[in-house]
């Protein structure tokens, strides 16, 4: 599944490349204009949730493949608004992983690796000749993933919920190859405005147990990517 995205991304960056390949390389538009535009960026996502209890909340890889896709309008001036997609490709290791999960890889391989998150916010531009940086903010929602499992005829339950709203921030440094297409780097960084909870319910001598744990860092998350900024309309 992994190799299909990558293969569909770079595919649509070849063709967004050679559709504005043809531009005669004219004069860069002046700065501060109303302006449409489309990145596509693929980097590394870095986890910074730090100390987090595994058995509960499960351990993901220290950095990670990420595809990104970002749609900005920018109104005369220096403001503008996004609206951000970004698909981070890990395997959360679970000690609760059953013959359930087996299954569902067998038929959805790949499937429990994508992790979505989406954030909408402000842009602010400076740009200079061919050069520009865009500093931006915004909420988003991001999602880890939600886990049951039930052992013992129901006797021990287990349940996590790891999909929070973030906050959003970033910052991308973009240089004019042509009229319509720049160069970008990017830095994306993100934190969860929610705790994931998760619960384990145990019933002992007919007395139900509950146990909650909650933790605010699973999720936070720096991303550093490269891609190519298409300027559709200006």
């Amino acid at each position: 599944m992994l190799k299909s995205i990558i293969t569909s991304f770079l595919v649509l960056v070849s063709s967004a490349l050679c559709t504005y390949a043809q531009e005669d390389g004219g004069s860069i538009s002046m700065p501060y204009g109303r302006s449409l535009q489309l990145s596509m960026a693929a980097g590394c996502n870095f986890s910074l949730a730090g100390d987090v209890d595994q058995w509960w909340f499960g351990d993901r890889q220290a950095g990670a493949f990420e595809l990104d896709w970002m749609v900005s309008y920018m109104f005369p001036g220096h403001w503008g608004v996004y609206a951000d997609l970004r698909l981070k490709f890990f395997r959360l290791r679970d000690a609760q992983e059953g013959l359930a999960e087996d299954i569902f890889d067998t038929f959805f391989p790949g499937l429990r690796r994508l992790h979505p998150s989406f954030s909408v916010g402000g842009v602010y531009r400076y740009e200079y000749g061919r050069w520009g940086i865009y500093p931006r903010i915004g909420i988003g929602w991001q999602s880890y993933g939600y886990r049951e499992s039930t052992k013992d005829s129901g006797a021990w339950e287990f349940r996590r919920r790891t999909s929070t709203m973030t906050f959003n921030a970033g910052m991308t440094g973009a240089f004019r190859l042509s009229r319509r297409i720049s160069f970008i780097l990017d830095m994306h960084f993100q934190q969860p405005l929610q705790k994931s909870k998760a619960t384990l319910t145990e019933i002992r001598s007919g007395e139900e147990i509950r146990t909650v744990r909650r933790t605010s860092s699973l999720g936070r998350e720096l991303t550093l990517s490269c891609g190519i900024r298409l300027h559709l309309c200006e």
